[in-house]
Protein backbone atom coordinates (compact mmCIF):
# COMPACT_ATOMS: atom_id res chain seq x y z
CA UNK A 1 0.00 0.00 0.00
CA UNK A 2 1.29 3.46 -0.91
CA UNK A 3 2.19 5.97 1.80
CA UNK A 4 -0.41 8.43 0.46
CA UNK A 5 -3.12 5.77 0.76
CA UNK A 6 -2.13 5.00 4.34
CA UNK A 7 -2.24 8.71 5.23
CA UNK A 8 -5.68 9.03 3.63
CA UNK A 9 -7.06 6.07 5.59
CA UNK A 10 -5.53 7.38 8.83
CA UNK A 11 -7.09 10.79 8.21
CA UNK A 12 -10.52 9.27 7.65
CA UNK A 13 -10.14 7.24 10.86
CA UNK A 14 -9.31 10.38 12.87
CA UNK A 15 -12.32 12.21 11.43
CA UNK A 16 -14.63 9.30 12.26
CA UNK A 17 -13.20 9.09 15.77
CA UNK A 18 -13.71 12.80 16.39
CA UNK A 19 -17.22 12.61 14.97
CA UNK A 20 -18.00 9.73 17.31
CA UNK A 21 -16.63 11.62 20.31
CA UNK A 22 -18.75 14.67 19.42
CA UNK A 23 -21.86 12.51 19.00
CA UNK A 24 -21.30 10.87 22.39
CA UNK A 25 -20.80 14.26 24.03
CA UNK A 26 -23.93 15.64 22.37
CA UNK A 27 -25.99 12.59 23.43
CA UNK A 28 -24.81 12.87 27.03
CA UNK A 29 -25.63 16.56 27.09
CA UNK A 30 -29.13 16.02 25.71
CA UNK A 31 -29.76 13.17 28.11
CA UNK A 32 -28.82 15.34 31.09
CA UNK A 33 -31.19 18.04 29.89
CA UNK A 34 -34.07 15.58 29.50
CA UNK A 35 -34.03 14.30 33.07
CA UNK A 36 -32.12 13.93 36.32
CA UNK A 37 -31.40 10.46 37.70
CA UNK A 38 -30.90 10.25 41.46
CA UNK A 39 -30.54 7.42 43.98
CA UNK A 40 -31.94 7.96 47.48
CA UNK A 41 -30.30 6.20 50.43
CA UNK A 42 -31.34 5.69 54.05
CA UNK A 43 -29.94 3.34 56.68
CA UNK A 44 -29.98 2.66 60.41
CA UNK A 45 -30.12 -0.12 62.96
CA UNK A 46 -33.60 -1.58 63.44
CA UNK A 47 -34.68 -3.92 66.25
CA UNK A 48 -35.29 -7.42 64.90
CA UNK A 49 -38.92 -8.49 64.52
CA UNK A 50 -38.24 -12.19 63.88
CA UNK A 51 -35.86 -14.81 65.23
CA UNK A 52 -34.95 -18.17 63.73
CA UNK A 53 -32.92 -20.89 65.41
CA UNK A 54 -32.39 -24.63 65.37
CA UNK A 55 -32.53 -26.77 68.49
CA UNK A 56 -30.52 -29.99 68.42
CA UNK A 57 -30.70 -32.55 71.22
CA UNK A 58 -29.41 -36.06 71.76
CA UNK A 59 -30.60 -39.20 73.50
CA UNK A 60 -28.04 -41.73 74.70
CA UNK A 61 -28.23 -45.34 75.87
CA UNK A 62 -27.22 -48.91 75.14
CA UNK A 63 -29.89 -49.56 72.49
CA UNK A 64 -31.52 -47.58 69.71
CA UNK A 65 -34.93 -47.86 71.38
CA UNK A 66 -33.61 -46.43 74.67
CA UNK A 67 -31.84 -43.58 72.89
CA UNK A 68 -34.91 -42.68 70.86
CA UNK A 69 -37.18 -42.77 73.92
CA UNK A 70 -34.85 -40.45 75.82
CA UNK A 71 -34.64 -38.07 72.85
CA UNK A 72 -38.43 -37.68 72.78
CA UNK A 73 -38.57 -37.18 76.55
CA UNK A 74 -35.99 -34.43 76.21
CA UNK A 75 -38.03 -32.86 73.42
CA UNK A 76 -40.82 -32.37 75.96
CA UNK A 77 -38.30 -30.62 78.23
CA UNK A 78 -37.29 -28.41 75.33
CA UNK A 79 -40.91 -27.41 74.78
CA UNK A 80 -41.11 -26.36 78.43
CA UNK A 81 -37.89 -24.34 78.07
CA UNK A 82 -39.19 -22.59 74.95
CA UNK A 83 -42.57 -21.76 76.48
CA UNK A 84 -40.93 -20.77 79.76
CA UNK A 85 -38.83 -18.22 77.88
CA UNK A 86 -42.03 -16.62 76.58
CA UNK A 87 -42.20 -18.08 73.07
CA UNK A 88 -45.65 -19.29 72.00
CA UNK A 89 -47.24 -21.17 69.08
CA UNK A 90 -44.23 -23.45 68.60
CA UNK A 91 -44.42 -26.02 65.80
CA UNK A 92 -42.27 -29.13 66.22
CA UNK A 93 -43.74 -31.12 63.33
CA UNK A 94 -40.70 -30.51 61.14
CA UNK A 95 -38.30 -32.29 63.49
CA UNK A 96 -35.65 -34.64 62.12
CA UNK A 97 -34.62 -37.76 64.04
CA UNK A 98 -31.85 -40.22 63.26
CA UNK A 99 -29.68 -42.67 65.16
CA UNK A 100 -25.93 -42.80 64.63
CA UNK A 101 -22.96 -44.75 65.95
CA UNK A 102 -20.76 -41.67 65.59
CA UNK A 103 -22.45 -39.04 67.73
CA UNK A 104 -21.30 -35.62 66.53
CA UNK A 105 -22.63 -33.02 68.93
CA UNK A 106 -21.55 -29.66 70.31
CA UNK A 107 -18.83 -29.31 67.71
CA UNK A 108 -17.05 -32.56 68.62
CA UNK A 109 -17.41 -36.26 67.83
CA UNK A 110 -18.36 -38.38 70.83
CA UNK A 111 -17.20 -41.93 71.55
CA UNK A 112 -20.72 -43.27 71.93
CA UNK A 113 -23.81 -43.69 69.73
CA UNK A 114 -26.81 -41.41 70.08
CA UNK A 115 -30.15 -40.44 68.63
CA UNK A 116 -30.00 -36.89 67.28
CA UNK A 117 -33.12 -34.79 66.99
CA UNK A 118 -33.27 -31.31 65.46
CA UNK A 119 -36.09 -28.85 64.88
CA UNK A 120 -36.14 -25.39 63.28
CA UNK A 121 -38.21 -22.75 65.06
CA UNK A 122 -39.25 -19.22 64.14
CA UNK A 123 -40.95 -16.55 66.22
CA UNK A 124 -41.98 -12.94 65.72
CA UNK A 125 -42.56 -10.05 68.07
CA UNK A 126 -40.44 -8.86 71.00
CA UNK A 127 -37.90 -11.68 70.82
CA UNK A 128 -34.50 -10.48 72.07
CA UNK A 129 -35.01 -11.01 75.82
CA UNK A 130 -36.88 -14.26 75.20
CA UNK A 131 -34.00 -15.72 73.23
CA UNK A 132 -31.54 -14.60 75.89
CA UNK A 133 -33.65 -16.33 78.55
CA UNK A 134 -33.83 -19.55 76.53
CA UNK A 135 -30.06 -19.62 76.05
CA UNK A 136 -29.46 -19.05 79.77
CA UNK A 137 -31.83 -21.89 80.71
CA UNK A 138 -30.17 -24.42 78.40
CA UNK A 139 -26.53 -23.31 78.41
CA UNK A 140 -25.40 -25.65 81.18
CA UNK A 141 -27.05 -28.77 79.70
CA UNK A 142 -24.79 -31.13 77.76
CA UNK A 143 -27.55 -32.70 75.66
CA UNK A 144 -29.01 -29.64 73.94
CA UNK A 145 -27.57 -27.08 71.55
CA UNK A 146 -29.19 -23.93 70.10
CA UNK A 147 -27.67 -23.22 66.68
CA UNK A 148 -27.97 -20.84 63.72
CA UNK A 149 -29.60 -18.09 65.77
CA UNK A 150 -30.66 -15.38 63.33
CA UNK A 151 -32.18 -12.00 64.10
CA UNK A 152 -34.26 -10.78 61.16
CA UNK A 153 -35.87 -7.55 60.01
CA UNK A 154 -38.67 -8.29 57.55
CA UNK A 155 -39.89 -6.15 54.67
CA UNK A 156 -43.19 -5.38 56.44
CA UNK A 157 -41.44 -3.88 59.45
CA UNK A 158 -42.84 -0.33 59.97
CA UNK A 159 -39.33 1.06 60.37
CA UNK A 160 -38.39 -0.30 56.93
CA UNK A 161 -41.31 1.69 55.51
CA UNK A 162 -39.92 4.75 57.32
CA UNK A 163 -36.50 4.15 55.77
CA UNK A 164 -38.05 4.08 52.30
CA UNK A 165 -39.71 7.45 52.97
CA UNK A 166 -36.38 8.84 54.20
CA UNK A 167 -34.63 7.56 51.06
CA UNK A 168 -37.28 9.26 48.90
CA UNK A 169 -36.72 12.57 50.70
CA UNK A 170 -32.97 12.12 50.33
CA UNK A 171 -33.35 11.66 46.56
CA UNK A 172 -35.61 14.70 46.21
CA UNK A 173 -33.17 16.89 48.15
CA UNK A 174 -30.24 15.85 45.98
CA UNK A 175 -32.28 16.23 42.79
CA UNK A 176 -33.03 19.85 43.71
CA UNK A 177 -29.34 20.45 44.38
CA UNK A 178 -28.38 19.01 40.98
CA UNK A 179 -31.06 21.07 39.20
CA UNK A 180 -29.80 24.21 40.91
CA UNK A 181 -26.23 23.47 39.86
CA UNK A 182 -27.37 22.95 36.25
CA UNK A 183 -29.41 26.15 36.31
CA UNK A 184 -32.69 24.38 35.48
CA UNK A 185 -36.03 23.89 37.21
CA UNK A 186 -36.79 20.45 38.63
CA UNK A 187 -39.92 18.91 37.11
CA UNK A 188 -42.18 16.09 38.22
CA UNK A 189 -41.06 12.57 39.12
CA UNK A 190 -41.45 10.43 35.99
CA UNK A 191 -39.74 7.13 36.96
CA UNK A 192 -39.49 5.53 40.42
CA UNK A 193 -38.28 2.15 41.65
CA UNK A 194 -37.00 0.48 44.82
CA UNK A 195 -34.20 -2.03 45.12
CA UNK A 196 -36.55 -4.79 46.27
CA UNK A 197 -35.99 -5.12 49.99
CA UNK A 198 -35.02 -8.61 51.11
CA UNK A 199 -35.20 -9.46 54.82
CA UNK A 200 -31.95 -8.45 56.53
CA UNK A 201 -30.47 -10.63 59.26
CA UNK A 202 -27.43 -11.16 61.41
CA UNK A 203 -26.21 -13.88 63.70
CA UNK A 204 -27.23 -13.49 67.34
CA UNK A 205 -24.26 -12.61 69.53
CA UNK A 206 -22.13 -11.35 66.62
CA UNK A 207 -21.22 -7.65 66.46
CA UNK A 208 -23.60 -5.73 64.22
CA UNK A 209 -21.97 -4.07 61.22
CA UNK A 210 -23.13 -2.17 58.18
CA UNK A 211 -22.05 -4.20 55.15
CA UNK A 212 -22.18 -1.13 52.93
CA UNK A 213 -20.68 1.56 55.14
CA UNK A 214 -18.39 -0.47 57.41
CA UNK A 215 -19.92 1.05 60.53
CA UNK A 216 -20.02 -0.73 63.85
CA UNK A 217 -23.55 -1.08 65.15
CA UNK A 218 -24.83 -1.21 68.70
CA UNK A 219 -23.38 -3.89 70.96
CA UNK A 220 -26.81 -5.19 72.00
CA UNK A 221 -28.10 -8.34 70.33
CA UNK A 222 -31.47 -7.05 69.18
CA UNK A 223 -30.59 -4.78 66.25
CA UNK A 224 -29.94 -5.36 62.57
CA UNK A 225 -28.33 -2.73 60.34
CA UNK A 226 -30.63 -2.09 57.37
CA UNK A 227 -30.08 0.01 54.24
CA UNK A 228 -32.57 0.78 51.45
CA UNK A 229 -32.05 2.40 48.04
CA UNK A 230 -34.66 4.11 45.88
CA UNK A 231 -34.18 5.26 42.29
CA UNK A 232 -35.76 8.40 40.83
CA UNK A 233 -35.86 10.14 37.46
CA UNK A 234 -37.14 13.72 37.49
CA UNK A 235 -38.19 15.71 34.45
CA UNK A 236 -36.69 19.13 33.81
CA UNK A 237 -39.02 22.06 33.13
Amino acid sequence: MKATDRRFIAGVAVILCLAGMWSMHDFSKNRNLNGINIMGVASREIPADTVQFRITLIGTGTTKAIRKELAFKRLEEVKNFVEGAGFTNSNYDGRRVFDTDQCYFGGTEKEYPCTRMSVNLQFTGNISEKLKTLIEKTDALDWIDIEDKRLIVGENNPQVKELISEANKDAETHAKEVASQLGVKLGKLIVYSENGFAPEYREYGVANRSFFEDEEGASENSGVFVRVNTYHTYAID
